[in-house]
């Protein structure tokens, strides 16, 4: 029998796995399929050059992250309220954020620093040296803002449970 802390780490690890494939999938047909989560100046390059127009870049980012919400939202509300049978607040809360700071960091030093930063798959040759990777510094302060966002997420949330409980 799996205990909840193990199964806490599967749905974790699943979660990461799908994160990983969608943003993949986004740039199936060549990193040009994901200059939505380049810097502004990547993009403004891009949309420059006639690499992209700006209504398909606006379109496409729309369409990427709602998709990517629903995704996201339904893998850790499953987890938590399906799977796991969350009962009350704090049990609720503390599923919910741990899942969300992890993906958060995860994002921040997996997909951002060493997937983007540190190899060519994102790479437009079109765009020259220009850099793609965001600062580490703008990172950080993106990633220490969308933690503490995440906590009144995972409080209301916490509050549904607490409420259905």
């Amino acid at each position: 029998m799996i205990g909840e802390k193990q199964m806490l780490l599967i749905e974790i690890l699943v979660l990461l796995a799908v994160f990983t494939a969608f943003v993949w999938l986004t740039t199936l047909h060549g990193p040009l399929g994901g200059i939505h989560w380049y810097p502004k100046a990547a993009q403004e390059k891009a949309l420059a050059l006639g690499l992209v127009t700006k209504e398909r870049l606006v379109s496409r980012a729309r369409a990427v992250r709602c998709v990517l919400l629903l995704i996201v939202a339904a893998i850790i509300l499953g987890s938590v309220f399906l799977v796991n049978r969350a009962v009350g607040w704090s049990i609720a809360f503390g599923q919910i954020y741990g899942m969300l700071f992890v993906m958060n960091w995860y994002d921040a030093i997996v997909v951002d620093y060493l997937w983007v930063a540190k190899t060519g798959y994102w790479h437009i040759p079109e765009l020259g040296d220009m850099p793609i990777a965001k600062p580490w510094s703008l990172i950080l302060k993106e990633r220490i803002m969308m933690s503490l966002l995440y906590i009144p997420i995972a409080a209301l949330f916490g509050c549904i449970a607490f409420i259905m409980s």
